[in-house]
C-alpha cells in the first residue's frame, strides 16, 4: 500500500530571478487582500482543482530585483492535476484558455481607459476608485497565469505530445523533426503584438523609402538629429511615429519602464534602411510564415492520421503558448498604464515613484485617501523584504533581519553544479547552430552582444529584444513552452533551448558552444579562459 504524501512536506526552490520588479507588479500572482484570496478563488472556483495541498509562495525582494520561490511539493502536485485534467477533458482547457484571453482583454480595456482622464483634475476619491478598477482587472488577469505556467511544468505537456508524435512518425517518411512538427501543429493564426509592431514599422519604412530626402536624412543623421528635424521634413512620418510609440512603446515597458521611445523606433528604421530591407517582402515573409505553417498543419494532420482528441490537444498547447505572450503583454500594458496613476499619487503624497511601488495593494487606500505613508518602511522594503503567501491562510510581509531569518529557516533544495561539457534543456524552437556565448540578463549588458552570438540568460524579456534579434540562438536557465524566450524564438525562427537551470552558471562570455535545439542539448566546444565579472556570478540566495 502506497504511503499517503504529506501536505506538510516543505522543500523550497528559487524558481527564477526577475530584474527591475516590485510588489505592485508581481505579488498579484499570489494576492491576498483583506478577506479575498485571489489565487484560491482561481484554483478552486475557476479551475475546479480539488484535493490539492495549499500553494506556498515566497517573493524575496532585494534592491529592485526579486526571487520567486515555491514550496515544491504543492506546486508539483497542482501542476500534475492541471496537466491530467487537460488530457482527460480537453474541452475544459479550451474554456480556461478563453477565460485567460477574456481577462487579458479586460486589462487592456481598463488600462486604455486610464488615458481618457486628466488625472491631475480627479479628486483623491476618484483617483482611488480608478486605481481599484485597474487593480481588480490586473489581479484577475495575473492570477490566470497559473494555468498556462503549470500546464507544461517540467515539460509534461511537451513530452506527452512529443511521445505521441514519435509513435505516429515511425510509420512515415517525414523529413521534419519532432520539435519542427510540434511547432507546425501548434502554430496560431493570430499575429502577436510583437509581430503586428514589426508589420506596422515596415509600413512606415515603405512610405519613408518613397522619399529620397527622407531616406538621405535617415542614412546621414543621428537618431537624435532625425527626431528634431522630422516634424519640419515630413509631418506624415512624424505623426506615424508618434502613433507607433503610443501603440507599441509599452511592449518593452515590462514592470518599471522605460518603454520604447521615438528615438528607439528611428534607430530601428535607420537599421532597416542600412541593411536594404524590402518592406513588402518582409511583410509577406511574416504573413507567409504563418500561412505556410497552417497549410502544413492540415497536411501533417492527414499524413500522421492524428485523431480528433489529439488535434484538439495540439490546438490547446498552441493556444497556451500564444496566450502566455498575450497575457504577458497585458501584464506589461497594465504596468505601463498603472504608472500614470502612481505618478499622480506620488506627486500628491510627496513620495518617489520607486518607493510608492513598494506599497502593497491593500495599503493604497490609506495612501491615496489619507496620505499616510512611511518612507523609512518603504526604503526598508526596497533594500530587503519578503512577501510570504500560503493559500487559504493569507500573507506575511517581513522586512530587514526578520525577513532574512525567515528565508534562512526555510529548507532549500540543494542544486549541485558539477563541471560539465554539455547542458540539457527543453527545445523551444528547432534548429542547430554554433556560436560565441554572450550572457545577458539586463539591458545594460546588451552592449556586449554581437551579431550571431548565442544569447544566454536567466530568462529573456522584451527589453532584451535588440540583443535577441542579433542572436543565432537563445539558451535560458528557466522557462517552459510559455516563457518569453520560447514565444519570441518561435516568432523569429531562432533556435532556442529553455529550462537548462544552470546555463548562466557554467557558461562564460566568449565560450564557443553548439546549440542543438532539436534534442535540447548545448555542447561546450571551447572555453574562453577569462574570469567572469562579479555581476555574472550571481547565485540564488538560500
Amino acid at each position: 500500500m502506497k504511503k499517503k504524501a504529506s501536505y506538510h512536506k516543505k522543500e523550497w526552490i528559487v524558481f527564477e530571478e526577475v530584474f527591475k520588479i516590485n510588489p505592485q507588479t508581481v505579488t498579484s500572482y499570489a494576492a491576498h487582500l483583506k478577506d479575498k484570496d485571489y489565487l484560491r478563488e482561481y484554483l478552486k472556483e475557476n479551475l475546479g482543482i480539488k484535493n490539492c495541498p495549499p500553494q506556498e509562495v515566497v517573493f524575496i525582494y532585494k534592491k529592485g530585483n526579486m526571487k520567486l520561490c515555491y514550496n515544491i511539493f504543492p506546486l508539483e502536485t497542482l501542476a500534475k492535476k492541471i496537466f491530467r485534467k487537460i488530457i482527460k477533458n480537453p474541452s475544459w482547457a479550451v474554456r480556461v484558455n478563453q477565460d485567460v484571453k477574456k481577462r487579458s482583454n479586460r486589462m487592456f480595456k481598463i488600462g486604455k481607459g486610464i488615458f481618457r482622464f486628466y488625472l491631475s483634475k480627479l479628486t483623491n476619491q476618484q483617483l482611488y476608485e480608478l486605481y481599484q478598477k485597474w487593480q481588480n482587472a490586473y489581479l484577475n488577469m495575473h492570477v490566470s497565469g497559473w494555468f498556462g505556467n503549470l500546464a507544461d511544468y517540467e515539460g509534461a505537456f511537451t513530452k506527452y505530445l512529443s511521445q505521441y508524435l514519435e509513435k505516429k512518425i515511425k510509420s512515415t517518411k517525414l523529413s521534419f523533426s519532432i520539435p519542427e512538427i510540434l511547432n507546425i501543429l501548434t502554430q496560431q493564426k493570430e499575429l502577436s503584438h510583437l509581430q503586428k509592431e514589426e508589420v506596422d514599422i515596415l509600413c512606415i519604412l515603405k512610405i519613408l523609402l518613397s522619399s529620397k530626402r527622407l531616406k538621405e536624412l535617415f542614412l546621414k543623421e543621428s537618431a537624435r538629429e532625425i527626431n528634431q528635424k522630422l516634424p519640419s521634413v515630413s509631418s506624415k512620418i512624424d505623426r506615424l511615429l508618434d502613433n507607433h510609440v503610443k501603440k507599441y512603446g509599452w511592449l518593452s515597458y515590462q514592470f518599471e519602464g522605460p518603454g520604447w521611445s521615438r528615438e528607439y523606433f528611428i534607430k530601428r528604421l535607420k537599421e532597416l534602411i542600412k541593411t536594404g530591407t524590402n518592406p513588402d517582402n518582409s511583410i509577406k515573409e511574416i504573413k507567409n510564415r504563418i500561412k505556410e505553417a497552417i497549410q502544413n498543419q492540415k497536411k501533417l494532420i492527414k499524413q500522421l492520421e492524428i485523431d480528433k482528441k489529439h488535434q484538439e490537444l495540439f490546438r490547446i498547447y498552441g493556444e497556451i503558448v500564444f496566450l502566455k505572450g498575450y497575457r504577458k503583454d497585458a501584464l506589461f500594458f497594465g504596468c505601463y498604464s498603472r504608472d500614470f496613476l502612481l505618478k499622480e499619487v506620488a506627486k500628491r503624497v510627496n513620495l518617489p515613484l520607486r518607493l510608492l511601488r513598494y506599497v502593497y495593494f491593500d495599503e493604497m487606500e490609506e495612501v491615496i485617501l489619507k496620505g499616510k505613508t512611511s518612507k523609512s518602511l518603504l526604503r526598508e522594503r526596497f533594500n530587503y523584504h519578503v512577501y510570504y503567501y500560503q493559500e487559504g491562510k493569507g500573507k506575511k510581509i517581513l522586512v530587514g533581519k526578520e525577513a532574512q531569518r525567515f528565508v534562512q529557516n526555510l529548507k532549500w533544495k540543494e542544486i549541485k553544479i558539477k563541471k560539465v561539457h554539455e547542458l540539457k534543456g527543453m527545445p523551444a524552437s528547432p534548429g542547430k547552430v554554433k556560436g560565441i556565448v554572450a550572457i545577458i540578463d539586463v539591458p545594460e549588458e546588451m552592449k556586449k552582444m554581437r551579431q550571431n552570438n548565442i544569447l544566454v540568460s536567466e530568462a529573456t524579456s522584451p527589453d532584451l529584444l535588440p540583443a535577441i534579434k542579433k542572436a543565432s540562438a537563445i539558451i535560458t536557465n528557466v522557462g517552459g513552452i510559455t516563457c518569453h524566450a520560447a514565444i519570441v524564438s518561435r516568432e523569429l525562427g531562432i533556435p532556442c533551448i529553455i529550462g537548462t537551470k544552470i546555463a548562466t552558471k557554467v557558461l562564460k562570455d566568449g565560450d564557443l558552444v553548439e546549440v542543438d535545439a532539436e534534442k535540447g542539448i548545448v555542447k561546450i566546444l571551447k572555453r574562453k579562459n577569462e574570469t567572469r565579472s562579479n555581476h555574472l556570478e550571481r547565485d540564488h540566495e538560500s
